[in-house]
């Protein structure tokens, strides 16, 4: 080959290097520009579920953990009875830290007042029952989302399959398993090591428990029964008059504590739900682009 037909050749390898790194270019473009419209169409739908979520079900679980609780202070006069006793005075000197005194506490109020076992019971309950209204508002939304992509797809000859939902859900699913990975990596073990189900009820199965010793109890129960230990304590310290009563009546309020610190770990829970879905959208918008342009 001469040095003519050398540069005729060179040239022409040139153009067409030119010309797919263009067609990449457009393709790269018209991908990108698919996917943000996807996006934009399916972020006001995800924002009025949010929106209607966190104001509905963290106050329901709030009301019914706290009207639940109604049982168990019927057995307050019992706890107050034995933390007042000269017997649980001289436990609670034997004990050399706040934390040894605080599970003294927590043992009595788990064995007088209700168990950590009936606590996980009835939080199971109210979780099955909010886990079901965010699957069935999951998948609302997704026929919503669903529908809208179908027209943004349609000039690029696809659709959005009828498995939307099956497509996106296992997304959602290795997010929360990812949290469930890091929980336990930074010692925060949730009540159950696997996400299964329905992502609202797997999401609510992300309950973050505290182990002490041979007790394992929800977090937000912890920290409401941290306050009524604090309580007892300070009047306990008083050996000079009869706490009992006042005790007693302060377990009989715990449920309205009980109840605003669940509503609290429910409204972040879902928070994180809702993360997890924005996210499996926006994955999910890319792939479908994707698909759909190809070298456009």
């Amino acid at each position: 080959m001469d040095r003519r037909e050398f540069l005729t050749s060179a040239s022409w390898i040139g153009v067409g290097a030119a010309a797919g790194t263009l067609l990449l270019g457009r393709a790269a473009y018209a991908k990108h520009r698919l996917a943000a419209k996807l996006v934009a169409e399916s972020l006001p739908d995800l924002a009025i579920k949010a929106h209607r979520e966190l104001q509905q079900l963290p106050i329901q679980a709030c009301e019914e953990i706290r009207l639940w609780f109604h049982g168990p202070c019927a057995n307050s006069v019992e706890f107050a009875h034995d933390v007042c006793s000269p017997s649980f005075a001289e436990k609670l000197a034997a004990c050399e830290t706040e934390e040894l005194k605080e599970l003294s506490l927590l043992n009595a109020f788990l064995g007088r007042v209700v168990s950590e076992t009936e606590i996980l019971a009835r939080v199971e309950v109210i979780h099955r029952e909010i886990g079901r209204e965010l699957d069935r508002s999951w998948m609302e939304c997704c026929e919503k989302i669903a529908g809208k992509w179908n027209v943004q797809l349609q000039p690029y000859g696809a659709t959005t399959p009828t498995d939307f939902v099956d497509r996106v859900e296992p997304l959602v699913h290795q997010a929360m398993n990812d949290a469930v990975q890091l929980a336990s990596a930074a010692g925060q073990q949730p009540a159950f090591s696997q996400v299964l189900g329905g992502i609202g009820e797997s999401a609510m199965s992300l309950l973050p428990i505290v182990r002490l010793t041979n007790i394992a109890i929800p977090a937000f129960a912890l920290i409401a029964l941290r306050h009524l230990f604090t309580y007892v304590l300070s009047h306990l310290a008083d050996r000079t008059g009869d706490h009992g009563r006042a005790i007693s009546d302060r377990v009989a309020l715990l449920g309205y504590r009980l109840g605003s610190e669940f509503e609290r770990d429910i409204t972040s829970r879902i928070a994180n739900l809702h993360a997890w879905q924005e996210h499996t959208i926006r994955s999910a918008a890319q792939a479908y682009a994707s698909e759909a342009v190809g070298l456009v």
